[in-house]
């Protein structure tokens, strides 16, 4: 029993090292010139194709709502076990909170982002990160991964792999309330 239970830990680490070498250098391609922000700093301005068929559009300094961009792929076992958390999240936070879902589709695959929306029955924004600019510029190097932009346009907190509904919103929660 422990066999197997330690050969399963040994395949996972491989794994998971395997997906951050690959994110690092996809991460060294996609930011060029790019500097990460920081907490703090003001979120940049960005563009990016949606699910729906049009252009999200973020100015910096311009919303009216605290903003969460969260990075997830199909593929990642804690994206499948946050989806459902996030999903209730966007209903219960209404027009306080906008979440915006952002796919990296250099990493995924079409069919696998369509079925995980629709799994998980996501009803907020998805975007499309198709070159991993947006990714560059927030300094993403696994999934699943957060920003929460203040309403004042600066980056507020950063929610580094998966956190439990609750320690989510205790999270969102704290940036709310400073609004």
């Amino acid at each position: 029993m422990w066999r197997s239970q330690f050969v399963w830990f040994v395949l996972m680490c491989v794994l998971a090292g395997g997906l951050v070498m690959m994110l690092q250098r996809q991460n060294a391609s996609w930011s060029g010139s790019i500097k990460p922000v920081q907490r703090g700093e003001p979120m940049p301005s960005f563009s990016l194709p949606s699910r729906s068929g049009g252009q999200f559009s973020y100015v910096q300094g311009k919303q009216k709502d605290v903003l969460l961009l969260h990075f997830w792929a199909s593929w990642c076992e804690q994206c499948q076990l946050e989806a459902p958390a996030f999903a209730e999240l966007h209903a219960q936070y209404g027009n306080r909170l906008r979440i915006v879902g952002v796919n990296v589709r250099s990493l995924d695959h079409p069919d696998a982002i369509e079925l995980f929306v629709r799994r998980y029955s996501l009803r907020y924004d998805i975007v499309y990160d198709e070159k991993g600019v947006l990714a560059a510029t927030v300094g993403l190097l696994g999934f699943p991964y957060a920003v929460i932009v203040d309403k004042s346009g600066r980056i507020h907190d950063e929610i580094v792999g998966y956190l439990g509904k609750e320690q989510l919103r205790q999270r969102i929660d704290a940036v709310l309330a400073k609004q």
